[in-house]
């Protein structure tokens, strides 16, 4: 398209709606608390269509959240990474990689909005101990 100067132009924009997801990592041994250099989690996630997004991490005593803005209603891949922690998704089954993924629906708005306000995250992990040397 080309637009001479002082001209203007439109162009149809179409904005989907989107969620925060809301991602929950459990610290039951206090392993992060008792040696912060374990801590390389790294988690983002990469939606059907568009670029990757990375999420905002946020610690408390149990662990940490992970937030991030995800297309409602739509499959969205989780990615997950630690070289240092041993994790497992809500089932209890371990990643077997440094470098793991998990595939989930984001929620429709009325629902993240309702578990929001209720403080229940859309995704559980779990830190099951420290990773082996390789």
């Amino acid at each position: 398209m080309t637009i001479t100067a002082g001209a203007t132009a439109t162009a149809p924009f179409t904005a989907e709606r989107g969620v925060i997801l809301r991602i929950r990592l459990n610290d039951p041994q206090g392993l992060l608390r008792s040696n912060p250099a374990l801590d390389d989690v790294l988690v983002g996630a990469k939606p059907t269509t568009g670029p990757p997004m990375p999420a905002r991490a946020s610690k408390d005593g149990a662990g940490m959240l992970f937030t991030l803005l995800a297309p409602e209603a739509k499959p969205i891949e989780i990615l997950i990474q630690s070289r240092k922690l041993a994790l497992e998704d809500e089932k209890g089954n371990p990643f077997a990689a440094a470098n793991s993924k998990l595939t989930v629906v984001a929620p429709i708005a009325t629902a993240s909005q309702a578990a929001q306000a209720a403080g229940v995250p859309d995704v559980i992990l779990t830190i099951r101990g420290q990773a082996s040397k390789p």
